[in-house]
């Protein structure tokens, strides 16, 4: 059996080559892993996360191998100072959970801060994070394959493989 150059070439770029001969002759594979959309109920997502009083301010508790963890702590700067923690959204892409919150800071003016947040299940941390500005409590979102779009007051963040 005769292979042509070309098919050769191919097998071996598929096998390990360097971005610039994939860029030449081969096509990339598309993501096959797709955000799942998880139900938050009660202050809590997939019994995961919980979203908890504290003496003062609130707490999105995750129980670790090493105990509770706030995650907060890795989000605001003052945790004493949510007078107000709600999960809107929450997602999940492989190890990682993205979680849209709101939160009521220092008595703001607006009604809600709304953060977006990336948390590896496998690190046990919040690995990346962003704002989305605006004072409206609604918040929308919209999945499609690796890609999340997150909107809110015009504003809009897009978070692709899990990563802000």
């Amino acid at each position: 059996m005769k292979l042509k150059f070309a098919s050769i070439l191919t097998i071996l770029c598929v096998v390990g080559c360097s971005d610039a001969s994939k860029e030449q002759g081969s096509v990339e594979s598309p993501i096959a892993m797709e955000y799942e959309s998880l139900v938050v109920t009660d202050g809590s997502v997939d019994e995961a996360f919980k979203v908890e009083p504290l003496e003062f301010g609130n707490a999105i508790n995750f129980i670790s191998r090493a105990g509770v963890v706030n995650i907060l702590e890795g989000v605001v700067s003052d945790v004493e100072a949510t007078g107000y923690v709600v999960i809107d959204k929450a997602y999940r892409f492989g190890s990682k959970y993205v979680l849209v919150i709101s939160t009521g800071e220092y008595g703001a003016s607006c009604p809600a801060t709304s953060y977006v947040l990336v948390f590896d299940v496998k690190s046990e941390a919040v690995t990346s994070k962003s704002t989305i500005e605006g004072c409206s409590e609604l918040v929308e979102s919209l999945s499609e394959g690796n890609k999340l779009t997150i909107k809110k007051d015009g504003s809009s963040l897009t978070i692709v493989n899990a990563v802000i």
